[in-house]
């Protein structure tokens, strides 16, 4: 943010109006993502990151660069963090960070704006109270926090291939969501799996879905082997 600052001063000193830097970052961004085969597959990570697939980034060649200083697996483990921090199974202090964002003394924190002293203030009176300091064992009894956002994802594009033929209704509501959402993180670019919070309840909703119509199935399956076997014994 800080260099396109500066770029944008520059061309202010240069005596070029608002408009006209607005145009000449909108050539320089153009420029930069379609900058070659590497930055194409930067795009793909942050967009398969943005629908909660962060492992894709495990395959790529550690000499490769993601972000700045970032190796695909120095990317993995922030995109992991990241989730397990919002998916509330950290381990980490929320409320030493809570404090830092929005506490008295975040008016020098340069992670803040200077002008948000107020709107920091009215933060952490309405949300302190509800801050919790449970330990991560009364959080995520289960542990189910370490389990990456990709196998979610993993099933409900299986359950929504199972229910093709039997409720392709779900399978093209999956489709049509993913879709765009994918796209959307391709074209900006910037991905995290905090972008797939708003699909994880669709992966849940058709994962249920699929496992319904598997257990039907099962079930009925077992009916007609019971009902073969009768009529077998029947003719026996």
């Amino acid at each position: 943010m800080s260099d396109a600052l500066l770029i944008a001063e520059k061309w202010r000193a240069e005596g070029r109006s608002n408009s006209e830097i607005n145009e000449k970052a909108e050539e320089l961004a153009s420029a930069l993502r379609s900058d070659g085969a590497s930055v194409q597959l930067n795009r793909f990570l942050y967009a398969m990151a943005s629908i909660g697939a962060i492992l894709p980034s495990a395959v790529v060649p550690q000499t490769h660069e993601v972000f700045p200083g970032y190796s695909p697996r120095n990317f993995l483990d922030h995109l992991y963090g990241y989730y397990r921090w919002q998916s509330w199974a950290s381990s980490e202090d929320y409320r030493s960070a809570f404090d830092r964002f929005f506490g008295p003394q975040a008016a020098s924190d340069a992670a803040v704006f200077p002008f948000a002293v107020l709107s920091n203030a009215k933060i952490h009176a309405a949300f302190n109270p509800y801050i919790s300091t449970f330990g991560v064992a009364l959080r995520d009894p289960i542990n189910i926090g370490v389990l990456p956002p990709d196998l979610w994802l993993l099933l409900a594009l299986l359950a929504a291939a199972f229910l093709t033929v039997q409720a392709k209704e779900v399978t093209i509501l999956l489709l049509c969501s993913l879709a765009p959402a994918f796209a959307v993180a391709y074209a900006f670019p910037l991905g995290n799996p905090r972008y797939s919070v708003p699909l994880l309840p669709l992966y849940f909703f058709v994962i249920s879905i699929g496992a319904a119509h598997l257990i039907a199935r099962s079930r009925l399956s077992r009916v007609h082997q019971r009902r073969a076997a009768k009529i077998s014994s029947h003719v026996n």
